[in-house]
């Protein structure tokens, strides 16, 4: 091409042919990512609503976009403190004491639509955790047959199989399901870490005496759990253990992501109330610290797991229990 052609007219047209589908290209890409963006901050969490005392308080899921609006997409009118998991736009919700000698309902609801089925049928005396993973349930109750200890069983639609021997559930402590595999602490002495393969139903013991008394968690085949005010960490392959934070109030792991809690001394008190915590999160694989600051709801040192709720790119912090009516101020606020 000569120099000359550069600045034809033809190459002049090109040229600004070229810009044009530039900048429509632009654009697109950056519509598909804005609605991307809404979608990944879009997140839905449970609250206990209404003040304190049941039957006032009324159980409710609530969706956030993120960006300080929420609304209420579904109100438990007939199951008081139930038990819940939400998986993507899915909630499964069990009564926490079932009916004795006759199938109890599980339930799933769209979020979406509202459509609410009857997931599965059982019959149990007494349950403590329900967990969604992949679309199938994992069931924390007593057991079917002996009634004296609580066992984990994996529900679909289908059936209902038994996964583990007996569990130890202790406060927020129950199990944990990543990575095609459960995770409990035995209730039998000395109180054992175990693994089951969720494939073949195959039990082995981790560790023999992790020594967690509080909630524990999963991330990049390590498990962390919480020991009075410390945080120590167990590895799957070969029951590794070290400590990982100390002078801590409560843990939750999330997404490589350690969250902590401390518990302050209140120096001043804020719009919401008097701040008694601090939470920060640590990268598990950089260290990275984020420091979310003091919390306005009262209590929220102690069990994390029942205060965040996850969305894509972050988090709310609620109170879903009957203790008190403070949690309102957080649903317009969305963690990073």
């Amino acid at each position: 091409m000569t120099p000359q052609a550069l600045f034809s007219p033809r190459g002049y047209k090109n040229g600004r042919m070229k810009k044009r589908l530039f900048l429509i290209t632009a654009l697109i890409l950056f519509l598909l990512l804005s609605s991307c963006s809404d979608e990944d901050e879009s997140v839905y969490f449970e609250m206990l609503t209404h003040g304190a005392s049941i039957p006032l308080a009324q159980h409710r899921v609530f969706h956030t976009d993120g960006r300080g609006g929420y609304s209420v997409v579904y109100t438990f009118e007939d199951t008081p403190r139930p038990l819940t998991a939400i998986e993507d736009h899915y909630l499964y919700y069990a009564p926490g004491v079932g009916n004795e000698g006759q199938p109890t309902a599980l339930h799933r609801v769209d979020l979406t639509t509202g459509e609410d089925i009857v997931f599965n049928e059982m019959e149990y005396r007494h349950a403590s955790h329900l967990a969604a993973y992949g679309g199938e349930l994992y069931f924390l109750c007593d057991s079917f047959d002996t009634r004296d200890k609580s066992i984990i069983y994996r529900i679909t639609r289908q059936d209902t199989v038994r996964c583990s021997d007996s569990v130890a559930s202790i406060f927020a402590m129950s199990f944990a399901v990543e990575d095609g595999s459960l995770y409990y602490i035995s209730r039998d002495d000395p109180h054992s870490l175990m693994k089951v393969d969720l494939g073949t139903l195959e039990i082995s013991m981790i560790s023999e005496k992790p020594g967690f008394t509080d909630y524990f968690g999963y991330s990049d085949g390590r498990v962390y759990g919480q020991f009075t005010n410390e945080c120590y960490s167990v590895s799957v392959q070969d029951g590794e253990m070290r400590l990982e934070e100390e002078n801590i109030a409560s843990i939750f792991v999330h997404d490589g992501w350690l969250y902590c809690s401390e518990f302050i001394i209140p120096r001043e008190k804020g719009p919401y109330g008097t701040p008694n915590s601090r939470l920060y999160a640590r990268n598990l694989k950089t260290g990275k610290i984020r420091d979310y600051g003091t919390i306005f709801i009262d209590g929220f040192y102690r069990y994390l797991s029942s205060h965040l709720t996850f969305g894509k790119n972050g988090f709310v912090v609620t109170r879903p229990n009957a203790f008190s009516d403070q949690g309102w101020e957080t649903l317009n606020q969305y963690y990073y």
